[in-house]
């Protein structure tokens, strides 16, 4: 394919030519390599003083690969890394109450079309028009929190069904097949960002942020996003960073040692290690 010229953060060629590879890198936050990694509140920080998600706010859900829940019509995926209006989610309680959203609360999870996410035929997860039986969600918190907050862990269990709501890594749909709270169930529910104030946390000011529609963002596979970021971010990977992240990734618990090349091919196959 040929490079567009607005989605910088994926051209090598062009992110060069703006100086975005050039000046020294950040030091990395400490981290033990339990719990959250630190530096995932210095890319995703809380956009509001008040970290906690409430009933009717707009939120995304980012799944375990990195990529976020969207619906198209009646089809619900997670196939893409951007955070646009096709990802926005309003979560509803399907039992009454308002406010704080928390551990062991029924929802309704509404997407930008109106639509209800809910359990279809198979067990895999749709949109409909009218949340009936199949959309009714028990929302699990991880982390033994007892209230939902920005980058919370969160866990889906279908009323009906008694199975989990999950992703793959290799499918961009989502199902509903299994019991286990582990990570293909696992989600992180992000406030929307806050608008942007002076200049970039870590490297130049990027260019304009690519289209929202669906389609028109490269999707890497076979890794968190934000491993590149970790990697491109380490003293020990100047030599090999040479390209600027993407503006999506966030924090993971994995690290790798890529090459220039899979920075901008999402076709590579690139085996991570734990830190």
């Amino acid at each position: 394919w040929s490079e567009r010229r607005e989605t910088v953060e994926w051209n090598f060629q062009e992110s060069f030519a703006k100086g975005y590879l050039s000046g020294p890198l950040p030091e990395l936050p400490a981290w033990s390599g339990r719990g959250e990694d630190p530096l995932e509140e210095q890319l995703n920080p809380s956009p509001t003083p008040d970290s906690r998600v409430l009933y009717g706010e707009r939120v995304f859900l980012r799944a375990f690969h990195g990529n976020y829940v969207d619906a198209r019509g009646g089809a619900v995926s997670a196939g893409w890394s951007d955070r646009g209006p096709r990802q926005q989610i309003t979560i509803h309680p399907a039992e009454g109450g308002h406010g704080e959203i928390r551990h062991g609360d029924v929802v309704h999870l509404e997407m930008h079309n109106g639509r209800y996410l809910s359990i279809g035929e198979g067990k895999m997860v749709e949109a409909v028009k009218e949340p009936g039986a199949s959309a009714r969600l028990v929302v699990h918190l991880g982390q033994s929190a007892h209230l939902l907050r920005h980058r919370g862990q969160i866990y889906f269990e279908s009323r009906r069904h008694g199975v989990m709501v999950d992703a793959d890594e290799n499918k961009d749909g989502l199902a509903a097949r299994f019991h286990d709270l582990g990570e293909w169930q696992r989600f992180a529910v992000e406030k929307p960002p806050a608008p942007a104030r002076g200049g970039p946390r870590f490297l130049a000011p990027p260019a304009p942020l690519p289209s929202r529609a669906m389609g028109t963002s490269p999707r890497p596979r076979g890794r968190p996003p934000s491993a590149k970021r970790r990697c491109l971010l380490s003293p020990a990977s100047s030599a090999s960073a040479s390209a600027p992240p993407s503006p999506f990734a966030t924090a993971s618990e994995a690290t790798y040692a890529p090459s220039p090349v899979d920075f901008f091919s999402g076709d590579s196959d690139v085996e991570m290690s734990p830190r």
